[in-house]
């Protein structure tokens, strides 16, 4: 089961992770849990984009997004 992320930070494989879950991980690793690379360091920095984009979207209900593009038929072209 996933779930939303309530602390999103990104380490220094520029992935995003739960805050929580990749302390966990570099307490015992030095590698990406995504790439398995070593990491430069375990420095993890707040991602605010990442944050806002998740607190726009549970305010909206937390629905899962519509396609807004309008599909059209064959005649019309």
């Amino acid at each position: 089961m996933q779930r939303v992320m309530q602390e999103p930070c990104i380490a220094s494989d520029g992935y995003s992770y739960e805050r929580h879950a990749i302390e966990m991980w570099v307490c015992d690793k030095d590698v990406s849990p995504v790439t398995n690379v070593r990491m430069p360091n375990k420095t993890l920095v707040p991602n605010r984009s990442l944050l806002t984009a998740i607190t726009a979207w549970k305010s909206q209900g937390g629905r899962k997004p519509t396609n807004k593009f309008v599909t059209t038929s064959p005649n019309h072209l």
